[in-house]
């Protein structure tokens, strides 16, 4: 059995990024076209988490989940299948037309699916379709910004291609051919450790952890994850008596710099809607709302998800008083009182400065080793050309600047003897820094002596204003700058040298990948901004966790 541990409500952030929601969910999939062979080619030879879900989601869209495995599983502290060393698991979350009675019927459909970031079908999920690796001695996960899977019948079972893009810019094919069969997705998930909640409960409760998640989802609602319990906690939020929990997925309109619960009635619905309570479930462990017994050690006896009701919000002297009407998915009742004061904890997602120079710099290029030229044609679809040129010493100073020219040859940058200010609506001129789902987009300026063991960066400033002056003599190219970050610093330097060809891109300008590969020579993508969260946490949830 498992701790009760109130405290440890844990959720995991999403790069969400929008992609072609074009599908085909038909009963027949269509013939690939012809592409370059993918950077990384895997053969998948193995399933785990083979899960139907039927339309528990949307009624009517029926959603599927699995993950291939291309080496001998390993077990993780969960006990769950892991990637090994050089190993690799791509997993799968699929939305389709057509759907069966049960898992024990289910049969994934055929046809061609897209990476989205909606449930909609002929879509994968692009939160939970995801590739699992090893990495120096944990699990670590990495997302897809595009995609597609086409699912065919074949001898041997379901044959699948897929064809991703990771965020540096690289691509990823696996296949598979072979049997898929579905499970139970309440089994196996931490739900055969927690019996069925079996009578009604009527308390009052009396102590509660809350914690502030702001608009976690990106759904334009605030999210407040609030434990309440009928015993007191200890200092790691396990309950120290026997006794009731309720823990709640509450959503509100944005509470804006004042962190506070509004008065209401809240209604169960799986909608992230202001006025909501998300509705509990099972995935690798337990999300959502949920009312759980505990006994005396603090082990969770029996557990209900929560998947109808109210929850009544009052003012009460300096704080609230909430009244519980609440059933569980078998039916049965959830009813209850709180009335005190809770201290939100806020973990709201934090937007961080796009600097971290404290005064002006000047950069030193005078040893640059990696330069480089990339043309992407006319990206932003207004007849001129978009360039990025990189600058860097890769034990010090580097600098990224995506410039907007007039239209030229595809492999030689035009160098007058001018200078490019920022530019104005994607006309000529350099583009700004800006920090994306992507990583760094525009013009950036990177110490790439602060680069950690998995080349994430830790210095940098992004140029919101400044210049640029390119000009060449015979076979050098001389590059000036003098750029301003959000803080007002400057951050200057020059560099002349033989500046290489471009890169020809350009068959990327209509591509969302024409935006990811600026920083090529190592992963920029702000290390304080990343977050490889564990597998269990993919769906981001209320869990109960261990000591």
């Amino acid at each position: 059995m498992k701790k009760l541990i109130l405290a440890a409500l844990l959720f995991s952030a999403a790069n969400l990024v929008s992609c072609d929601k074009n599908s085909d969910d038909g009963d027949t999939p269509p013939t690939p076209d012809p592409s370059p062979k993918a950077d990384i080619e895997l053969t998948m030879d193995r399933t785990t988490k083979v899960l139907y879900y039927g339309d528990r989601k949307t009624e009517g869209v029926y959603n599927y989940f699995f993950g291939l495995g291309d080496a001998e599983f390993i077990e993780d502290e969960q006990g769950d299948d892991a990637a090994p060393e050089g190993g690799h698991i791509v997993f799968f979350d699929v939305f389709s037309s057509q759907g069966a009675e049960s898992f024990e019927t289910a049969v994934l459909p055929d046809g061609t699916y897209t990476l989205a970031d909606t449930d909609a079908q002929g879509t994968m999920n692009n939160y939970y379709t995801r590739l699992q690796v090893w990495d120096n001695g944990s699990q670590k996960s990495v997302d897809f910004i595009e995609g597609t899977l086409t699912v065919a019948s074949g001898a041997k079972g379901k044959k699948l291609e897929a064809l991703f893009t990771l965020a540096d810019g690289k691509t990823l094919s696996c296949t598979y051919e072979g049997e898929l069969v579905f499970g139970d997705p309440d089994a196996g998930t931490g739900g055969e450790d927690y019996p069925t909640l079996k009578e009604p409960v009527n308390a009052t409760f009396t102590d509660v952890i809350g914690i502030y998640c702001g608009d976690e989802y990106n759904a334009g609602t605030d999210l407040f994850q609030i434990g309440f319990a009928t015993v007191p906690l200890d200092d790691e939020g396990i309950m120290t008596a026997a006794g009731y929990s309720v823990v709640l997925a509450m959503y509100t309109e944005p509470c804006g710099s004042f962190i506070y619960l509004p008065e209401g009635t809240y209604s169960v619905a799986d909608t992230y809607a202001a006025g909501t309570i998300e509705p509990g479930g099972l995935f690798f462990d337990i999300y959502g709302s949920y009312c759980a017994k505990v006994d005396d050690s603090g082990d969770a006896e029996e557990l209900g998800l929560i998947t109808g009701g109210t929850v009544t919000v009052t003012e009460s002297g300096m704080g609230y008083k909430f009244v519980f009407d609440l059933t569980t998915a078998e039916g049965v009742a959830v009813k209850g009182t709180f009335d005190g004061e809770i201290d939100f904890i806020d973990q709201s997602p934090t937007e961080e400065p796009n600097t971290t120079l404290t005064s002006d710099y000047v950069l030193d290029l005078s040893k640059a080793d990696a330069v480089s030229l990339d043309y992407y044609g006319d990206y932003y679809g207004n007849g001129l050309a978009n360039w990025v040129l990189s600058i860097y010493d890769m034990a010090g100073d580097g600098i990224d600047i995506e410039l907007i020219t007039p239209a030229t040859s595809t492999t030689e940058i035009p160098l007058p003897e001018k200078q490019y200010n920022m530019s104005v609506d994607n006309g000529v001129g350099f583009v700004m820094g800006e920090s994306s789902e992507f990583g760094m987009l525009g013009t950036w300026y990177v110490d790439l002596s602060t680069a950690d063991d998995e080349g994430y960066i830790y210095g940098y400033a992004a140029a919101i204003d400044g210049w640029v002056k390119l000009s060449k003599q015979g076979d050098t190219t001389d590059v000036s700058f003098e750029f301003v970050d959000e803080a007002y610093n400057l951050f200057s330097g020059s560099w002349s040298g033989q500046l290489p060809a471009a890169t020809d891109n350009s068959y990327l300008a209509s591509s969302l990948s024409a935006r990811k590969a600026h920083c090529g020579a190592v992963n920029l993508r702000k290390a304080s901004k990343r977050i490889a969260a564990p597998v269990a946490d993919k769906r981001k949830a209320v869990m109960l966790h261990t000591r």
